[in-house]
């Protein structure tokens, strides 16, 4: 750990966090890219849209004469992805194959909306069951190898994220399907991805993908190979690795017209497109990182509309932080505390009441909070 640790003054992050660099203004090489002025994001964006463009012709133009699949999506059951599916096939005519992961945490409110989107949107879709001891296996032993190897602030996302990374590059590679499309946003990550062609091995370097990839051999030495989760980008030739494209990082985009589309396009309704569809686990996950690191893993996007819509006019998301974390670390000493809406306002100090505006949000929280020994005795990891 350094002797002065530096602050991002926008975002709050700090320097001990894994990739992290701040400068001597004050910012992290993510914030400085958010902070370019509007005409070169503007310019940035336009000239990355033809260039998605233009390859997304060259695929289609190869498979004119066959039945296989342009592009691989990932569907999580979430507005943006159900939003992305849209593009895809309405305004870009993609033949899409849809793949979807079944972690051990996934609600069912989750698989519900994958199922109904696949279904309107008349998509072929694969469902991949992760073995819930591979999981929870991985998640026990892959969060203190994490940590020790200084991989990435975000122990358990990351982990279950490679879970489902590696299942789908493998079909994706063994169908000969060119590319492969993720439904994150500029809000999660706040640059734009877009690797085709001679650069798509480099998403492997850029997402820690290798790294991950160690760790993953290390605990499961050669047991789960030749099986689903047997994916090396090292071990295979570059023209069977597909690419990868986040189009959703730099084409317009806006929470409110994705909601929109999978409210009126895919039937799902507003009470279903909540904060989170895929798991209730950001809070338990967020303790190993405030502990080492001093940041939460919830999504950026979550983060700002929890600061935005639960905290006091003129406090800040760094004070926000700072009372989230004081909240985990409560709740992960006090097994028998009583988590309900007096207990998120006492804990944030907000004047915000139990109404329809805000009941998601203090929901999402109540959720969240209440299950942290759950997971703990779960995993079998010690909230210590």
């Amino acid at each position: 750990m350094p002797e002065i640790v530096k602050t991002c003054k926008q975002c709050g992050i700090k320097d001990i966090v894994p990739e992290t660099k701040i400068s001597d203004d004050e910012l992290c090489d993510f914030c400085r890219k958010r902070n370019l002025p509007k005409d070169i994001l503007l310019h940035q964006r336009k000239h990355l849209t033809q260039v998605m463009e233009k390859f997304f012709i060259k695929i289609k133009e190869q498979n004119k004469f066959n039945k296989s699949y342009d592009a691989l999506l990932f569907l999580s059951g979430g507005k943006d992805s159900a939003y992305l599916l849209h593009l895809l096939k309405d305004k870009y005519q993609l033949r899409i194959l849809v793949f979807t992961a079944i972690h051990p945490l996934q609600n069912q409110l989750a698989q519900n909306n994958v199922e109904q989107i696949a279904k309107i949107g008349k998509v072929d879709i694969i469902k991949f069951k992760i073995d819930e001891k591979i999981y929870k296996k991985f998640i026990k032993k892959g969060t203190p190898s994490m940590i020790e190897k200084n991989v990435h602030s975000n122990n358990g996302c990351t982990l279950c994220d490679h879970l489902r990374t590696r299942v789908a590059y493998k079909i994706a590679s063994e169908k000969n399907i060119p590319l492969v499309i993720s439904g994150v946003t500029s809000q999660q990550i706040p640059i734009p991805v877009l690797m085709t062609e001679e650069s798509k091995q480099y998403y492997f370097d850029f997402f820690g993908y290798h790294k991950m990839n160690k760790i993953f051999n290390h605990i499961f030495k050669n047991k789960l190979n030749n099986t689903e989760y047997d994916f090396d980008p090292e071990n295979i030739s570059l023209e069977k690795i597909p690419s990868t494209i986040y189009p959703l990082t730099f084409l317009p985009y806006s929470p409110e017209k994705a909601r929109e589309v999978a409210a009126k396009k895919f039937k799902i309704e507003e009470k279903n497109l909540g904060y989170t569809t895929n798991c209730d686990a950001h809070f338990f996950f967020s303790f190993f990182s405030y502990r080492h690191y001093g940041v939460s893993i919830v999504r950026q996007e979550i983060l700002d509309k929890l600061t935005q819509d639960l905290m006091l006019s003129g406090a800040n998301k760094g004070v926000f932080e700072e009372k989230l974390k004081k909240a985990i670390f409560f709740v992960a000493k006090n097994k028998t505390i009583k988590i309900g809406p007096d207990f998120i306002k006492k804990i944030f100090q907000s004047k915000i009441k139990y109404n329809k505006k805000n009941k998601d949000l203090i929901d999402f929280s109540i959720r969240e909070l209440g299950r942290l020994h759950y997971y703990s005795k779960y995993f079998g990891i010690k909230l210590k």
